[in-house]
């Protein structure tokens, strides 16, 4: 009867009735007190054990997700006087890294929508491109005229009984070795400056386009850009271009 009472004892540890308990004999009543409080014991160091797992890893996931959404929203900035129409939409580019030739990817970057989404005018591009590509040019050449042409001080012949036209010296024009009537005159420049407006408008159609082929990069540090060996950027030009 000991012998059932106790082994019932052990199978219901969590109904125990503590009364059945001091009817047993003192030393299987002290050995089932013992047997209890070790599988208590085990039984609260199993749950210890499984809240601290359990809060290491959502304090792992939630390190893991700040982290990444830390790097994320280093990227991101607030964009000067954005425009309120829900019509439109704010641009977004990756933000990369040159720090290696393959293409890593940091996190996207918010764009304002009145400069990479700007009105295509071919024309003002064009006016833009044509004022950068002559604007720095300056024409050295310089052709002599008559006078300064070294020689021809004599009358090669009489001005009449010839019957050949009136000459006052070889370096005429007309002549083969003569000076030029009408040649350039340099130095001279093409110099001349296009309106702001025109300028920055241009600059957010080109902007606006590259944006749209997919040809523009954003680049996070501009120290990464001191790599001095040629090999090296040939080779993340080559990876982007491809990309």
């Amino acid at each position: 009867m000991e012998i059932v009472l106790f082994e019932m004892q052990i199978n219901r540890m969590n109904r125990v009735n503590y009364h059945k308990l001091f009817l047993l004999k003192p030393d299987i009543s002290f050995t089932f007190i013992t047997i209890l409080c070790i599988v208590k014991l085990q039984m609260l160091s199993r749950q210890i054990r499984s809240l601290i797992s359990s809060r290491a890893l959502s304090v792992a996931v939630q390190d893991a997700t700040s982290s990444s959404s830390s790097a994320v929203s280093d990227t991101r900035r607030e964009l000067w006087r954005k425009p309120d129409s829900p019509f439109v939409k704010t641009p977004q580019a990756w933000v990369s890294s040159l720090e290696t030739i393959e293409d890593e990817k940091l996190g996207l970057v918010d764009l304002h929508p009145d400069i990479f989404r700007a009105t295509p005018r071919i024309d003002i591009l064009h006016r833009n491109l044509t004022w950068q590509s002559v604007y720095r040019n300056v024409q050295m050449t310089k052709m002599l005229t008559k006078a300064e042409m070294p020689g021809g001080g004599r009358k090669p012949w009489p001005q009449k009984k010839t019957g050949r036209a009136h000459v006052g010296s070889i370096r005429a024009p007309q002549f083969i070795r003569g000076g030029f009537a009408n040649g350039v005159r340099g130095p001279r420049t093409w110099f001349y400056m296009l309106p702001d407006a025109v300028r920055i408008q241009g600059l957010c159609v080109a902007l606006t386009l590259k944006h749209a082929q997919d040809d523009l990069h954003i680049v996070d540090n501009i120290q990464n850009l001191q790599n001095e060996d040629p090999k090296y950027w040939i080779d993340v030009s080559y990876e982007l271009s491809n990309h």
